[in-house]
């Protein structure tokens, strides 16, 4: 999720970004930093394991990001 929210950030405008995704990567990030205080590497690993790519979730092509 986070990958994909980087993703829409580089494609809206802020404002439309914090709009839509900001309370849901607000959150992610919150998650994600727990994860990180209870094993420092275990996002590092995760990080090999996403393609960054919108075929990893289950989207709708309005909201799909790469081709």
């Amino acid at each position: 999720m986070q990958a994909f929210f980087a993703r829409q950030w580089r494609h809206l405008p802020s404002a439309q970004f914090m709009v839509l995704f900001g309370p849901y990567a607000q959150r992610i990030d919150a998650i994600l930093a727990a994860f990180r205080d209870r094993d420092p590497e275990l996002l590092v690993r995760a990080v090999h394991d996403v393609a960054d790519t919108d075929a990893e979730l289950p989207l709708l092509p309005e909201e799909r990001t790469t081709s």
